[in-house]
């Protein structure tokens, strides 16, 4: 890199790349970001890169408003009216009721996207 700006981007595309490769864990499920898996047991299901991200950015915050969700997965600005987060949440619910009964997408009354498992 011959500039800052280079040297950054450098370094934030490595990683995002390290990042990618490591799973990440969350109660009794394993999400393999760089392969779009989630494990539970034996189990697994397969997501679309954009269902990857999504259930990444679930399992490694407690809450997300909508707003937050499409500017982290889309890069979509604030306030921008679109369904987009909820069509992707409910492709991804009906593949994980298939995977579990137990883990759930909820939407708090304060609108908020969580996760949730019950033992």
């Amino acid at each position: 890199p011959t500039t800052v700006q280079k040297l950054v981007a450098y370094v934030d595309i490595r990683y995002r790349q390290y990042k990618n490769k490591h799973p990440i864990i969350w109660q009794d499920f394993t999400l393999y970001p760089e392969k779009n898996l989630l494990y539970n047991k034996q189990k697994y299901i397969q997501f679309t890169a954009l269902e990857g991200k999504i259930m990444a950015t679930l399992m490694t915050r407690n809450s997300i408003d909508k707003d937050d969700l499409l500017h982290t997965v889309w890069g979509i600005a604030d306030g921008v009216h679109t369904h987009t987060a909820y069509t992707h949440i409910s492709r991804i619910r009906k593949k994980i009721s298939t995977l579990s009964d137990r883990l759930h997408i909820q939407l708090t009354p304060n609108g908020l996207y969580t996760l949730q498992y019950t033992p």
